[in-house]
């Protein structure tokens, strides 16, 4: 497990293509989570144990998953789960950074940002089930949750519905209700996989880009014109 997975720790590199690549940096937290079985054969492709369990505290505050937070920065336990944690901590972070990446703002921000720390936790911890950003616009204010990404989101609304969907399954405080590691790999390559079709519109003169699945034919562009334009 990384244990600070954040915007900052993930580089761009450009190929001599001209393609971008991204690479996950600074391990200087990371945690390998063998089980004593398979770490004596790690060497010869052993895989590691995602659901292997870890005490210590790292991380980012506003990545951390939320009970995380609140032993490492509210030095609390008290109806905190209390612990140990897995590698899925790292599907939260992974869901604020893409909310992040995605949006240009951090998906969860109390009035006041870092100090009010209380209130972060709360946040994040309480939020319903499929919200994907709570924000406090003022002291002690009311937190308004979303389930959508902003409206400022320039992604396509195709790849605006996909990143939501998985918004939805990894910024969830209930580890049990956590993807695992494949679903999300699963789902990443199917949006990796859709076919960009340019349409031009002969009426208005625009051009518009929308997306195919993999699997799907010609006759259902009229359906995915319509469900991506409106």
């Amino acid at each position: 497990m990384h244990r600070d997975i954040k915007p900052g720790n993930i580089l761009m590199a450009i190929s001599s293509n001209g393609r971008s690549k991204y690479k996950l940096t600074d391990f200087g937290a990371a945690k390998i989570t063998a089980t004593p079985a398979s770490s004596q054969a790690s060497t010869s492709g052993a895989s590691s144990a995602p659901d292997a369990e870890f005490m210590s505290l790292y991380g980012t505050e506003e990545y951390l998953y939320p009970d995380m937070y609140a032993r490492a920065v509210l030095r609390s336990a008290g109806g905190v789960t209390a612990g140990p944690f897995t590698a899925k901590v790292d599907l939260w972070s992974l869901g604020v950074t893409f909310f992040h990446a995605a949006t240009g703002t951090l998906p969860f921000r109390p009035h006041g940002g870092r100090r009010n720390r209380v209130v972060m936790y709360d946040i994040t911890k309480k939020k319903p089930r499929g919200a994907i950003s709570g924000i406090q616009e003022s002291e002690n204010g009311e937190i308004v949750y979303r389930k959508e990404l902003p409206t400022t989101c320039r992604l396509s609304p195709w790849m605006r519905k996909a990143v939501t969907s998985i918004l939805a399954r990894l910024l969830e405080t209930e580890t049990s209700r956590l993807w695992s590691f494949p679903a999300l790999f699963a789902e990443v390559q199917r949006i990796r996989e859709a076919k960009p079709v340019t349409v031009f519109d002969s009426q208005t003169g625009e051009v518009t880009r929308i997306y195919l699945g993999a699997g799907d034919r010609i006759n259902n562009l009229k359906v995915a014109l319509t469900e991506q334009t409106h």
